[in-house]
């Protein structure tokens, strides 16, 4: 019994949390991101709602998802959602 006691006594062991690598994009970001950190949304959930109205172009072509991935140093356009 006394054994059972002892153990019952010590806290379980925590498991380790599993540090998740970022996925490796070649370098690109993802859209919504790219918005909010050159300050044209406010937050990533904003940036993917002006994506869906279709107000978003890169390189002049429009943007159809917000996860979609383009290069840091390209060219992006919000037009007026009118």
């Amino acid at each position: 019994m006394k054994s059972f006691h002892r153990r019952t006594a010590r806290p379980a062991p925590q498991p380790a949390a599993a540090v998740k690598a970022p996925p490796d994009r070649g370098g690109q970001v993802r859209i919504d991101a790219l918005l909010v950190t050159r300050g044209l949304a406010p937050s990533r959930a904003a940036a993917q709602r002006l994506v869906d109205a279709g107000v978003v172009s890169v390189d002049g072509s429009p943007v159809l998802r917000a996860s979609q991935t383009v290069a840091p140093d390209c060219c992006v356009a919000v037009s007026d959602a009118d």
